[in-house]
C-alpha cells in the first residue's frame, strides 16, 4: 500500500474511488439489499479496505463468482458462491460458503464431495426462469427439487433469481422449497425499485452501489481514466493514443477530455486506441484523459455514456491501478 498524489504513470489506465459517495450509495441500498454482489474486479481489490463499514452499514452477507473472494469477507458474512463456479473447488466447503446449483449432477457432485469430507453441505437452486419446465431434462426446476430430498449429507436452503419475480410466483416457489424439504425457504433476487422486506426474500445489490441503475439516486463515485500519448499533430489538431482498447471493455465511443479539452475517439483496437484533439496542445506529456468523472471530479458527464459500456468497462478492468481517495488521504491498492 503506498500513498500518491498523482496516478501511475506505469500503468496504462487507473479508477480513482471517493470512498465517502461510496459508502452513501451502500448505505442507502442496505436498507433493502442486504447482500451485496462482489463482481467488479475493483470491489475484489478494495474489499478489505471497505468491509467494516460496509458491515457497519447493515450488509449482512456478499456474493461472488469466485472462492478466494468470499474467502477474504469475514465471518460475519453470509458468503455465496455464485451459479457457473468451479463446484468441483473443494476450498469453499469446510468454510460455510454456500453454493449456487443450477442441475441434477451438479447436486450429485456437490453430494459426493459433502459425503467424500464426511460434512453436511447447504446450497441454494438456481432459477434461471419463472416457467419451471424451462430449460428441460437436468436444469428443470422441478426435477431438481424432486430429486434433492433423496440425495445424502446435503440440505437445501432455497432458491438464487436472477430476476425479480412477480407477487404471485413466491407462494409457487415456497411450495417447491416444502416438496423437496428444504431446511428454510430462502429466496434471493435481484434488488428492484420497488423491493420491499418480505419474510424470506432476501435482495442483493450490484450497479446501485456505484450509482448506475436504472433508479439511481446516488452519485458516481469513480474516475476512470488513461494516459493519452501525442501521436500524430497538425496546425489544429492533435492525434494521442492510450495503451487501452477492446480487450479492457473500451467500446467503440464513449466521452473523453484529455487535458481538460473534449477529444474524439477516432481509433479502437485490441489493445489500444486513438483519440484527436481539434487543438494543438502545449504539453506535458504524456497527459492525462479522463474517461469518467467521480464525485471528486465532475469534468465528464455520467450522462454522456452508454450504462451497459460503462458496466462492460467495469467488468473488464482488472489489471489497472487502484486509488481509494478517503478524506485527503489517496491510498494506491496494487491489483
Amino acid at each position: 500500500m503506498d500513498t500518491h498524489h498523482n496516478p501511475n504513470r506505469n500503468s496504462s489506465c487507473w479508477i480513482k474511488i471517493d470512498y465517502d459517495s461510496l459508502m452513501s450509495n451502500i448505505q442507502q441500498y442496505a436498507q433493502n439489499a442486504e447482500l451485496i454482489d462482489l463482481s467488479p474486479p475493483l470491489f475484489r481489490h478494495i474489499w478489505p479496505y471497505i468491509e467494516d463499514d460496509v458491515l457497519r452499514a447493515g450488509i449482512k452477507g456478499v456474493i461472488s463468482a469466485t472462492t478466494p473472494v468470499l474467502l477474504s469477507a469475514g465471518n460475519s458474512f453470509e458468503k455465496i458462491l455464485k451459479p457457473c463456479s468451479r463446484q468441483s473447488d473443494k476450498g469453499y466447503a469446510r468454510t460455510g460458503i454456500v453454493p449456487v446449483i443450477s442441475s441434477i449432477s451438479e447436486c450429485l457432485a456437490l453430494s459426493n464431495l459433502a459425503q467424500s469430507l464426511d460434512q453436511r453441505m447447504t446450497f441454494l437452486v438456481h432459477v434461471r426462469s419463472c416457467d419451471s419446465d424451462i430449460p428441460s431434462g437436468d436444469w428443470n426446476l422441478e426435477s431438481i427439487c424432486e430429486r434433492v430430498s433423496t440425495l445424502p449429507m446435503i440440505d437445501l436452503a432455497g432458491f438464487y433469481l436472477r430476476f425479480v419475480p412477480q407477487a404471485r410466483l413466491f407462494g409457487y416457489f415456497r411450495r417447491l422449497l416444502h416438496s423437496a424439504e428444504a431446511v428454510s425457504q430462502r429466496m434471493i433476487c435481484p434488488r428492484s425499485s420497488t423491493s420491499e422486506k418480505q419474510y424470506g426474500i432476501s435482495h442483493y445489490s450490484l450497479w446501485e452501489n456505484l450509482a448506475i441503475d436504472d433508479d439511481a439516486v446516488g452519485s458516481f463515485p469513480l474516475e476512470i481514466g488513461c494516459w493519452a500519448h501525442p501521436v500524430r499533430t497538425g496546425s489544429d489538431y492533435h492525434v494521442f493514443q492510450a495503451d487501452i482498447g477492446m480487450l479492457h471493455g473500451i467500446p467503440a465511443n464513449f466521452p473523453v477530455l484529455i487535458a481538460g479539452e473534449p477529444a474524439k475517439i477516432v481509433r479502437v483496437e485490441a489493445d489500444y486506441c486513438e483519440f484527436v484533439v481539434e487543438k494543438p496542445l502545449a504539453g506535458p506529456f504524456p497527459a492525462k484523459a479522463l474517461l469518467t468523472g467521480g464525485s471528486a471530479h465532475q469534468s465528464v458527464e455520467l450522462r454522456e455514456w452508454r450504462m451497459e459500456d460503462l458496466k462492460n468497462l467495469l467488468g473488464h478492468l482488472d489489471n489497472c491501478s487502484i486509488y481509494l481517495k478517503k478524506k485527503s488521504q489517496l491510498i494506491e491498492i496494487i491489483p
